[in-house]
């Protein structure tokens, strides 16, 4: 009889992000990736570590020499959200771009 435990299956996948906002991503990557397959992304940028946990919503063949995809990246809500997630750097970037929006029609620019 084998033991009710839970198991996880990992996998180091290299892609490039693309887009990121604060409900997902588009990323590329060489490797077909199963729609509804649950993961954890890790980005590291500007110096910063950040991950979050994501469902692959969609997943397209953008082949034009090599194997290439572009993926659809849903955020889901597996824990409360720490300060170092992918979805906070988002809301981040967004609210500072719509304040510096701000400011230039306003003139300020």
């Amino acid at each position: 009889m084998i033991p009710d435990e839970l198991a996880v299956l990992t996998r180091d996948v290299h892609i490039r992000l693309l887009n990121c906002s604060e409900t997902g991503c588009l990323v590329e990557t060489n490797v077909a990736l199963a729609v509804s397959t649950v993961a954890a992304l890790t980005l590291h940028f500007e110096g910063n570590h950040f991950t979050d946990d994501v469902l692959v919503a969609w997943c397209r063949d953008i082949t034009d020499g090599g194997p290439r995809y572009h993926v659809g990246l849903r955020f889901v809500w597996t824990a409360g959200i720490p300060h170092n997630s992918l979805r906070m750097m988002a809301h981040e970037l967004v609210a500072g771009a719509s304040a510096n929006a701000g400011d230039c029609l306003s003139g300020d620019c």
